[in-house]
């Protein structure tokens, strides 16, 4: 997977940048759980930690990522 150059505090992706990043995160995946794998692995090698976000609208600072719940977490 390349990876996607956005500068930090950028606007967020439109609708059709969003589809794109999506279909080159997951275009090997087979199945949901293989899915969201390919989405942890993306976050694990794009983010840096800790950064900041947004949920529902709200900022938020990401310090830590878990696999907990996932189908074949150990």
């Amino acid at each position: 997977m390349k990876k996607v150059a956005r500068r930090r505090n950028s606007l967020p992706l439109g609708q059709a940048a969003l589809d794109e990043l999506i279909e080159e995160i997951t275009v090997d995946a087979h199945g949901e759980d293989e899915q969201l794998w390919a989405f942890r692995q993306a976050f694990e090698d794009n983010v840096t930690l800790p950064t900041e976000g947004s949920v529902v609208g709200e900022p938020v600072q990401v310090i830590a990522s878990t696999t907990m719940g996932m189908s074949g977490a150990g």
